[in-house]
């Protein structure tokens, strides 16, 4: 379930070229996963929404 709503896992040496590209680059964040930076344009956008959305998430793992 979890792998349906973020996708699938990454190699750990993919995650750590983005992020040493990250470092190398002057950025805060390293998002390794596409979905993950999209995840975090949508919480900063709405954060009620966001948390709502999280909350029925964690419900449906129960």
């Amino acid at each position: 379930l979890v792998a349906e709503y973020v996708g699938e896992p990454i190699d750990a040496r993919e995650v750590a070229e983005v992020a040493l590209e990250a470092l190398a680059a002057g950025r805060f964040l390293a998002l390794p996963h596409p979905e993950v930076d999209r995840m975090q344009q949508q919480k900063a956008a709405d954060r009620d929404r966001w948390i709502s959305g999280m909350q029925r998430f964690r419900s449906s793992l129960e």
